[in-house]
């Protein structure tokens, strides 16, 4: 389990350098202006769009993996006890054979 808890703090360590580097590129290249500039001369392609919905995108997969997430948290210990069940049936049998 504390293994898991330092991997999950690993991740998201990761995950928040990455996002602070790329605030700061962002904001040294002024990376707004350019994609501004960039989506009014190809409005045809409606690119604006896009990205609004590949940002509800993100949001909609982050709520999807934090309720597989707490499905999967609530439901391991349903799934671990059938199978020790069946793990004694196979050691009582086999005991029993002997």
């Amino acid at each position: 389990m504390r293994a898991m808890r330092s991997k999950a703090i690993k991740d998201l360590l990761i995950i928040a350098i990455i996002a602070i580097a790329v605030l700061v590129l962002s904001i040294v290249f002024e990376a707004d202006e350019l994609l501004r500039a960039f989506l009014q001369k190809n409005e045809r392609w409606r690119a604006d769009e896009i990205l609004l919905m590949l940002g509800a995108l993100a949001i909609g997969f982050a709520i999807f993996s934090w309720r597989r997430r707490m499905a999967r948290a609530s439901g391991s210990a349903q799934t671990r006890a059938p199978s020790l069940r069946m793990a004694d049936c196979f050691i009582t049998k086999a005991r029993w054979k002997t």
